[in-house]
């Protein structure tokens, strides 16, 4: 299983909001293995922040998140990416942060979660139960998508993957992720600045889950990291 980079990532400034920490000290590559190597939708898009100032705040803490990122991705003994492109390696891709993509929503739990198989790159499944979903718009158009949980994984830990319109053109064919740590009045900001790659966009020895049909949207998610190449 691909190591959580808490090691290596621990210079975040005293800016990093807790979900962008969260999204860089938990888990950069989730649910990724090495195979050879080892709410309610809004009617409009309102704002998820109280103020200027705060959603300011918050777009500087996913710039420095980003930065952080690249210097693991270059420098740490755990980067996904291969000797070669380590080398070449200056910075990954990402859209302008911005808060078109952020949203507040409400985690609709399943009263009884159903267990599934989630399909990966090489061909193996992981075990997972269905345990909820975020409603919300894009654009005025009604969007759902699942939220999951490994089995085994920490009891806190939440999994998003999702597929959208620019996959295979200017992001991952495969799809990507979005993280969550589990809160207890079932609120989250859903921020898709942080959608990220997973492991085997910079390696293909890494074996990581393919988003169930379920979380293919039709919208473009103009958010978050681009490809890679």
């Amino acid at each position: 299983r691909a190591v959580r980079p808490s090691d290596g990532v621990s210079t975040m400034t005293a800016r990093m909001h807790p979900l962008v920490e969260f999204a860089l000290a938990g888990i950069l590559f989730a649910g990724c293995d090495q195979s050879e190597k080892a709410g309610q939708a809004l009617s409009m898009h309102e704002s998820a922040f109280d103020s200027p100032s705060d959603l300011e705040e918050y777009l500087a803490s996913v710039v420095e998140y980003r930065r952080v990122k690249d210097k693991f991705f270059k420098e740490n003994g755990e980067s996904p990416l291969k000797g070669e492109d380590r080398v070449a390696f200056r910075r990954l891709k990402y859209y302008e942060a911005s808060e078109e993509f952020i949203f507040r929503v409400t985690l609709q739990k399943f009263e009884n979660p159903q267990s599934l198989k989630i399909g990966t790159t090489t061909g193996d499944v992981r075990n997972a139960i269905k345990y909820g979903y975020f409603d919300f718009a894009v654009g005025g158009k009604p969007q759902r998508l699942h939220i999951y949980k490994f089995i085994p994984e920490p009891e806190s830990y939440l999994f998003l993957p999702f597929t959208d319109a620019t996959n295979g053109k200017e992001t991952y064919g495969a799809g990507r992720y979005l993280d969550f740590e589990e809160s207890q009045d079932e609120t989250y900001l859903l921020d898709f600045n942080l959608a990220y790659s997973p492991s085997c966009a910079y390696d293909e020895n890494y074996s990581c889950p393919i988003p169930p049909k379920e979380n293919r949207l039709d919208v473009a998610i103009e958010a978050g990291e681009k490809n890679f190449h």
